[in-house]
C-alpha cells in the first residue's frame, strides 16, 4: 500500500545531526516549512524514552505534518511491516550524513551547503557524490560546489538557497520600555573563536560607560586562549559585556524591548591572519542577521562578504558596518538607538523560510521531471 498523500507523494527526512529545540537553525526552519507545504517531514532526533517505552515518532507540528523521529532505522522497519511504502528524500546538511540516502532508500539526495569549516571539507566530495542536488547559501559555497561538478561531472543540480528568517514575528514598537541609560548591543549566536574577540574587548573597555553588550548563546568549539577559565577572566575585567546563556528560539524576540542595536561581531576574513576562520567567514550567509532584519533595528556588522554584498544590492538602510575598535566606537558615537528602519522588516517579508522551502519544492519538482531520481545510493545500512 501507497501512502501518496504527501505533496509529490514524497516524506523528506534530515538525518540525526542536531536536537530538534536546541540548536534551532536552518534545518528546522526549511523541515518545518516543508511540512507546511505539505510534505510529510521526518526529523530525526536521539532516542527518546517515555514510561519505559521507545518512542519511534511523535507529531510536533499540528499545523503541517512534521514528525521528530527518534529511531529511524525502527522507522522504516516498521513501516515495512505495515505495508505501507513510503518514498522518500534524504535531505541532509552535514556530509558525513550522505550515506543516510541509502540508509533509508531515499529515491532523491538532496545537499544543503551551509558552511565551509574545515572539520566537515574532508567530507564534501563524498556528500557531493552521493546528492541529486546541492542548496549553496552562499556565493563561495556555490562556486566550491560548481568545482565539484566540474571535477566530477556527476550531473548533481547545484543552486544558490540563502537563509532566512520567520516572517511571522510581530514586534509591537510601543511596548519598548527603554530605560536603560547606554545602548544596549545584542549578539545572539555561538560564543566561538569566529567572534573578533580582541576587537569586541577593547571596545567594551573603551566605552566602559557608554554601552552594554549582551553575548546570547552557548559556547561552542572555544580555543584555548578564550576556553574556560580564561575567558571567565576576561568577561569578569569587563562588567558591561554579559553573557546571558542560551535562548531558546521561540524566546527570542522577548529580548527585543532591551535591545537597541542587534550585533554581529563575526572577524572579517580581511582582518585575521587565520586562514580557516577567513573561509569559515568568506562562506557564511548568517541566519542571524536575516532575523536581526526582521526587527527593523539597526544592526553593527563586520564586513562579511554576503552580508555586504546583501546590503549593497538591496541598498538597506540602518546596517552600520565595522571592524575595528575605531570604527565600532564612531558607529556608536553616531547611533540613534531609537530609530527603526521599515526598510528592514520590508525586505524580511520578503525572505522567510517560506520562500526557501518553495525553492527546494521547485528543486524537488524539477527533478522529477527531468526523471534524476537515482534509487537508493550505496552507502552505509546503518545510520552514522
Amino acid at each position: 500500500m501507497k501512502n501518496s498523500n504527501w505533496r509529490n507523494g514524497y516524506t523528506v527526512c534530515y538525518p540525526h545531526n542536531l536536537g530538534y529545540f536546541r540548536m534551532y537553525q536552518r534545518p528546522q526552519q526549511m523541515c518545518k516549512a516543508l511540512a507546511k507545504l505539505g510534505y510529510k517531514v521526518v526529523f530525526c532526533d536521539g532516542c527518546y524514552i517515555a514510561n519505559g517505552k521507545t518512542i519511534l515518532l511523535e507529531k510536533y507540528d499540528s499545523g503541517g505534518s512534521l514528525w521528530i523521529c527518534y529511531n529511524i532505522n525502527n522507522y522504516v522497519e516498521q513501516l515495512k511491516a505495515d505495508g505501507i511504502e513510503e518514498q522518500r528524500i534524504a535531505y541532509f546538511s552535514y556530509g558525513k550524513h550522505s550515506a543516510f540516502g541509502g540508509a533509508i532508500k531515499s529515491t532523491i539526495n538532496i545537499w544543503d551547503y551551509l558552511d565551509d569549516f574545515p572539520a566537515n571539507r574532508s567530507y564534501d566530495k563524498v556528500a557531493f557524490l552521493n546528492c541529486d542536488a546541492t542548496m549553496a547559501t552562499s556565493d563561495r559555497l556555490f562556486e566550491k560546489a560548481m568545482d565539484l561538478s566540474a571535477e566530477y561531472k556527476t550531473g548533481a543540480v547545484i543552486t544558490k538557497v540563502p537563509n532566512a528568517c520567520d516572517g511571522n514575528i510581530t514586534y509591537n514598537d510601543e511596548d519598548t520600555h527603554r530605560t536603560h541609560e547606554n545602548p544596549n548591543l545584542t549578539y545572539i549566536g555561538a560564543i566561538a573563536t569566529w567572534i573578533m574577540w580582541n576587537e569586541v574587548f577593547e571596545f567594551a573597555y573603551k566605552n566602559f560607560d557608554k554601552v552594554t553588550i549582551n553575548l546570547i548563546g552557548d559556547r561552542y568549539l572555544m580555543g584555548d586562549e578564550f576556553n574556560g577559565l580564561g575567558f571567565d577572566i576576561m568577561l569578569q575585567k569587563y562588567p558591561n559585556i554579559k553573557e546571558c546563556g542560551h535562548f531558546r528560539h521561540h524566546m527570542l524576540p522577548q529580548l527585543y524591548s532591551v535591545t537597541d542595536v542587534y550585533f554581529l561581531p563575526f572577524t572579517a576574513p580581511s582582518h585575521t591572519s587565520d586562514k580557516n576562520i577567513a573561509d569559515i567567514m568568506l562562506a557564511t550567509n548568517p541566519i542571524k542577521f536575516w532575523e536581526y532584519l526582521e526587527t527593523g533595528k539597526p544592526i553593527f556588522t563586520s564586513s562579511l562578504p554576503e552580508v555586504f554584498k546583501l546590503c549593497t544590492e538591496n541598498n538597506l538602510p540602518g546596517v552600520f558596518f565595522a571592524d575595528t575598535e575605531e570604527e565600532l566606537t564612531e558607529q556608536l558615537h553616531n547611533l540613534d538607538r531609537f530609530k527603526l528602519y521599515p526598510e528592514h522588516r520590508e525586505f524580511a517579508k520578503q525572505n522567510t523560510w517560506m520562500h526557501r522551502a518553495t525553492q527546494m519544492d521547485e528543486l524537488i519538482t524539477s527533478l522529477l521531471d527531468a526523471g534524476i531520481n537515482r534509487q537508493a545510493k550505496k552507502g552505509m545500512t546503518q545510520l552514522i
